[in-house]
């Protein structure tokens, strides 16, 4: 993932973000590094699924996708901007406050979400390593579905997909025990995207294999 790479600081002292780093890698890590880069946090679960299917099958929709996010009120309150080659920075106009008899508690801003504690790679790098794991898992079923006999292959996929939900009960239990007690926020936020990416995976495999019956009851 990318970090620390094309910044710089603009007139207005927000942090500028070279908007070319921000397009690179899969969808998944294209969402991550555009999350953590410009709004300093994880993707949360809705946006995660609202962005991924924007993009995904879709590269050239990266672009605006940026644009969205880093004009967003929550990158103005983190303080970033992204500038795309000589262009001016990309960034939401200055907020207005209103008048005094307007303001309540619902418009006093949030404070900034805490950046994950430092010196964690190694812990990272090894749930990295067990969800590339899944989606290695997740590719195997679909595998299954497309070779699989006609006759109980339906009860296979099944099978392989009660396996896989399986496998993220046990990682997320990996990651309760495993890592240390002031990261379960942390992790568990990472583990909820992993998952939805993965639910999505196994919904289409799942929908597929509906259709197909229907079309051999024919």
């Amino acid at each position: 993932m990318p970090s620390g790479s094309g910044q710089g600081a603009g007139d207005d002292g927000m942090r500028v973000i070279q908007g070319e780093d921000l397009l690179a890698g899969s969808d998944h890590e294209f969402l991550v590094t555009l999350y953590t880069s410009v709004l300093n946090r994880w993707p949360d679960e809705e946006g995660y699924r609202h962005y991924l299917g924007r993009i995904e099958g879709n590269a050239a929709e990266r672009r605006a996708v940026v644009e969205e996010v880093a004009t967003s009120e929550e990158a103005r309150r983190v303080g970033v901007s992204v500038r795309f080659g000589d262009d001016p920075p990309l960034g939401p106009a200055p907020a207005v406050e209103p008048p005094p008899a307007a303001v309540s508690a619902e418009a006093v801003s949030p404070t900034p979400p805490v950046p994950p504690p430092a010196g964690l790679a190694q812990e990272i790098a090894a749930l990295r390593r067990e969800m590339d794991l899944l989606r290695v898992a997740t590719a195997t079923a679909t595998s299954i579905r497309a070779e699989a006999a006609p006759e109980g292959r339906l009860e296979r996929v099944e099978a392989a997909l009660e396996a896989l939900r399986a496998d993220v009960e046990a990682l997320h239990r990996y990651a309760a025990g495993a890592l240390k007690r002031q990261l379960a926020d942390y992790v568990n936020d990472l583990l909820s995207v992993e998952r939805a990416h993965l639910e999505n995976r196994l919904r289409l495999v799942e929908k597929r294999l509906l259709e197909d019956g229907n079309q051999g009851a024919r």
